[in-house]
């Protein structure tokens, strides 16, 4: 399904990940705010073969891409409340892995899938970063981990400039190394 006005974000869902979850609602409404040179794509999934055999399913909520700023995996959670003992993660009523774990990986595991998918990505280096977005809770109240920093986590209250609030998360992993460009047509091909 492509949602699309002229002038704002261009995004794709599929018929499965149509929006019930209210956090991933609150996402998808700002992220079609943003100007028309974003794509994004809702509700992810990706496989790709393992080293050792077999294949590794990978998703993400959103995968945001830009044509001068690269790819941003953004994990949604619309929860009040977290407990984290160690490793471990958990919301008032489920466990769940580490979101910031899980989407580094996701993030580095794209480029590898995109690459062997997209023979004119090889051999190009393309800004492939990740946050994590609360958006019920105001601000870092956590030990969130070793991955977690302001750069990647995105709160409620940054809801209010999530497009400032998504191009720093850009800025902040750009200023790690210089990454290539995406064309309109590479986009294109990405999409199918």
């Amino acid at each position: 399904i492509k949602l699309t006005n002229k002038g704002i974000a261009v995004i794709y869902s599929s018929v499965n990940s149509l929006v019930d979850n209210l956090g991933e609602k609150k996402v998808l409404v700002l992220l079609e705010k943003m100007g028309d040179d974003y794509t994004v794509f809702h509700g992810v999934h990706w496989r790709f073969p393992k080293k050792i055999g077999g294949f590794r399913d990978a998703e993400t909520d959103f995968l945001i891409i830009h044509p001068s700023k690269g790819f941003l995996i953004l994990e949604v959670k619309g929860i009040h409340r977290i407990i984290i003992e160690g490793r471990k993660w958990k919301a008032p009523t489920y466990d769940m892995i580490d979101p910031y774990e899980k989407q580094q990986a996701n993030s580095n595991m794209l480029m590898t899938f995109l690459r062997d998918k997209i023979p004119e990505m090889r051999g190009k280096y393309y800004c492939s970063c990740f946050g994590v977005c609360f958006t019920e809770i105001e601000e870092n109240q956590y030990n969130l981990g070793p991955i977690a920093n302001e750069f990647n986590t995105v709160y409620k209250g940054d809801l209010n400039d999530f497009e400032e609030k998504i191009n720093s998360l850009y800025e902040y992993y750009s200023k790690i190394s210089r990454y290539d460009s995406l064309s309109r047509g590479l986009i294109e091909r990405i999409k199918n």
